[in-house]
């Protein structure tokens, strides 16, 4: 009850502080968010955003509630 961080101070670690990628930081790796474009539509081939609003329900053909216009 002391120690707020016991597994911490047991392997003498810091807690997250002024970093958010302390072992990236430790191991000289750079984050991947430095790395990727901000711009990236695709994943392994598959789109990151569909243009359909609703796919699972499309796919099923589910009605789904819609705002009135």
């Amino acid at each position: 009850k002391d120690n707020p961080t016991p597994l911490s101070s047991k392997f003498g670690w810091e807690v997250l502080k002024d970093t958010p990628t302390p072992l990236s930081d430790k191991i000289g790796m750079q984050p991947l968010k430095d790395s990727r474009p901000a711009n990236k539509s695709s994943s392994f081939g598959f789109p990151l955003l569909s243009k359909n609003s609703t796919p699972l329900s499309s796919l099923f053909g589910i009605p789904v509630l819609k705002k009135d216009d």
